[in-house]
């Protein structure tokens, strides 16, 4: 069974002889600056530092009995054991501990939730966003919308899809200001946000030569600071069956805190500053008729997610770029509030000069989003010879294929 898999962290290597798991790069990159916090935490402590008392470094071993425990006790005796059972007695005796506030009911009565997705009509596809809270799916299935409509994107030359795509995301983000609730709850029917008539709307004052002021959007736009602390995985099978994830602890490494005894590190509250699922959306395309897989993608990286995976898609499935060479293009993104289009370094003199020329201030950054993706052109499984699968080379994941 062929098993393209992607994802942002590598490095988590099993080794036996040595009884743990290799720490990669990426992990102590996002370690170091929070490291003096989280050794406060016995449990973190336990974890973090090595058996001489210095800080893991890179290529250490870490092993986590208690998680390793815990999770081999449900795969033992199943997930009820976690709800109903010892083990959840002793996690919800655990987090109250650490100053958390679960209850034995909270778990008992809590239940997976099964949302429809949003969905656009992609030619003979259908493009499936994720639906809100996961509100990133929602700016991704508008900017995508916007682009496809009237082939704007396609007709565009190779400078100008970068103000296409800046007016289209800023338009996107302009209007998430109207729609978009502190409880991260949504004020219209999200599907109704996505249709032909309201993207037109909002593409009505789009001038290809003048960048369109946030000034002009009402209510006045807000600077908002958003969550950047996520990861993400996509994994396909032989027969077209996906799943792209993306998921957040609210902050890098949660609240730095270990429920004793258990392995599990504890996830921060969501809150509408900085501390949500705002920029969570994995997309899926696939043909409804056939039963075919075209793309399965997901990204983190704050709010610049959303637009970085829709860049990669529009240049893969619009453009008919290759998987890497839509993945390794340079990025550009306007989330309304400053009034500036941030830019990644290796953006081209001439698409930078296009963009000043038409009223954008342009400031670089160092990248705009990681992406994981899966890119079948001629279906999966119909024709798995054209699937490609790609981790966003800015960062530091991991991109294979089993076979048997």
């Amino acid at each position: 069974q062929g098993v393209p898999f992607a994802r942002e962290y590598s490095g988590y290597l099993a080794n036996r002889s040595f009884g743990g798991t290799q720490v990669s790069r990426t992990l102590i990159q996002d370690f170091k600056p929070v490291a003096e916090a989280l050794i406060v935490d016995r449990g973190s402590r336990e974890l973090f530092i090595r058996g001489n008392g210095q800080l893991i470094v890179e290529g250490s071993f870490m092993r986590q009995i208690n998680l390793a425990r815990i999770l081999s006790n449900i795969r033992r005796n199943g997930p009820s054991e976690f709800y109903h059972g010892k083990l959840a007695r002793q996690f919800v005796e655990a987090v109250k501990q650490v100053g958390g506030s679960l209850s034995l009911s909270d778990l008992a009565m809590f239940r997976p939730e099964w949302k429809k997705v949003l969905s656009k009509k992609f030619g003979n596809h259908e493009i499936n966003f994720a639906p809100p809270p996961a509100s990133g799916g929602l700016i991704s299935a508008q900017i995508f919308g916007m682009l496809e409509n009237d082939d704007l994107f396609e007709d565009a030359s190779i400078d100008e899809k970068y103000y296409v795509f800046a007016e289209a995301a800023l338009r996107s983000f302009g209007d998430r200001g109207r729609w978009l609730k502190d409880d991260f709850s949504i004020a219209n029917i999200p599907q109704d946000l996505i249709s032909n008539s309201h993207l037109g709307k909002l593409m009505k004052n789009y001038r290809a030569d003048r960048h369109l002021s946030p000034d002009a959007f009402k209510p006045s736009l807000k600077g908002v600071s958003e969550n950047s602390s996520a990861t993400s995985f996509v994994v396909v099978d032989r027969e077209g069956s996906a799943v792209t994830c993306a998921l957040t602890m609210n902050n890098n490494f949660g609240i730095g805190r270990i429920a004793d005894g258990t392995g599990v590190m504890l996830a921060a509250a969501p809150t509408n500053r900085s501390k949500g699922p705002t920029a969570l959306g994995p997309i899926i395309v696939r043909n409804k008729n056939s039963n075919n897989l075209f793309f399965a993608g997901a990204a983190s990286g704050g709010m610049s997610a959303p637009t970085a995976l829709i860049n990669v898609i529009v240049r893969s499935m619009i453009s008919s770029e290759k998987l890497i060479q839509a993945i390794s293009a340079p990025r550009v993104y306007h989330g309304g509030m400053p009034d500036i289009t941030f830019y990644e370094p290796r953006l081209s003199e001439t698409a930078k000069s296009f963009l000043i020329q038409r009223g954008h201030h342009i400031a670089a950054t160092p990248f705009l989003g990681l992406v994981n993706a899966v890119y079948c052109s001629g279906g999966l499984p119909r024709d798995p010879e054209t699937c490609v699968i790609n981790t966003d080379p800015r960062g530091s994941g991991l991109a294979s294929e089993v076979s048997e």
